[in-house]
C-alpha cells in the first residue's frame, strides 16, 4: 500500500468514526448497532441492560508501507440510548487487515469504502490531487 493511501485511510477512519460517534448522547445515529452476544446487565434501580456495543475506538496501524496494517476496534457495552458501561470493553483485532481483505469480501468492501472516503476528503480539502 502506498504511503499516501495509508495516510488517507488513517484520516478517514478517524474522521468517519469521530463524526459518527462524537455525540454519545445522540440516538439519531444512522450507523447500525453491533449486538452483544452476552449482554451485560448491571443491577440498579431500575436495572439497565447493556445489550449493544458502541464503537469507542477504531485504529489501523502500520509502521511503514511494506509492513502489515493491523486493525483494532474497541467496543463498549451500551443500552441503545445514551448509557455506556465503562470497564467492560471488548477488543477486536484484525491482524494484517489488507491480507484479510483479499479473502473476506466484507473487510474488502469496508477498507475500499474507507480509502475512497479518505481520498475524497483529502481532495476536497486540497491536501491531495
Amino acid at each position: 500500500m502506498k504511503t499516501l493511501e495509508f495516510l488517507m485511510l488513517m484520516f478517514v477512519v478517524v474522521l468517519v468514526f469521530s463524526v459518527g460517534f462524537v455525540d454519545a448522547q445522540s440516538t439519531n445515529s444512522t450507523l447500525p448497532d453491533i449486538n452483544a452476544t452476552n449482554a451485560v446487565v448491571v443491577p440498579a434501580s431500575p436495572a439497565i441492560t447493556y445489550n449493544k456495543y458502541w464503537l469507542s475506538s477504531l485504529q489501523i496501524y502500520s509502521p511503514a508501507p511494506n509492513h502489515p496494517a493491523n486493525l483494532r476496534a474497541v467496543l463498549v457495552p451500551y443500552d441503545g440510548a445514551a448509557n455506556v458501561l465503562q470497564g467492560h470493553s471488548v477488543m477486536i483485532n484484525i491482524p494484517d487487515v489488507f491480507t484479510t481483505a483479499k479473502t473476506d469480501a466484507t473487510v474488502a468492501q469496508a477498507m475500499g469504502a474507507a480509502l475512497t472516503a479518505i481520498e475524497s476528503v483529502c481532495k476536497s480539502q486540497g491536501k491531495c490531487q
